[in-house]
């Protein structure tokens, strides 16, 4: 988000990208999904919400990697206020997301296409 701080001096080459594929990754997901997010970060890791009534009931479909998107999604339908902070952050320089791990990228991109079509499919249904 503008204002936020990147914390360290120094960043190395996968830093950079880890940065890069994350912002193309947010900047995706809000354009397919249509979603109004100030900063514009949907993986930023920390998330701070008021339980819905029902929240222990919603199944998601994420398990590893976009929990955050469809958290998300879930307030955007409700019509609930969704709003980012300015930060001071980090980014890793080591990960267990591996950026040319073909396996990985592919699991990584499944689990996004899904998330995004229930809900695409889900905001339709609402339209009609």
């Amino acid at each position: 988000m503008k204002g936020s701080n990147l914390e360290q001096k120094k960043i190395n080459i996968y830093q950079i990208l880890r940065f890069i594929i994350g912002s193309i990754i947010a900047f995706l997901n809000l354009k397919i999904l249509n979603l109004k997010v100030t900063g514009g970060d949907t993986q930023a890791g920390l998330k701070g919400f008021k339980k819905i009534k029902n929240f222990n009931k919603l199944r998601f479909i994420s398990k590893k990697f976009f929990f955050d998107l469809e958290l998300i999604l879930v307030y955007s339908q409700k019509k609930m206020k969704i709003q980012s902070i300015k930060t001071n952050y980090s980014i890793p320089n080591k990960s267990s997301i591996k950026i040319f791990n073909f396996f990985k990228n592919f699991e990584i991109l499944k689990e996004l296409f899904q998330v995004i079509n229930k809900y695409k499919k889900i905001n339709s249904s609402l339209e009609e």
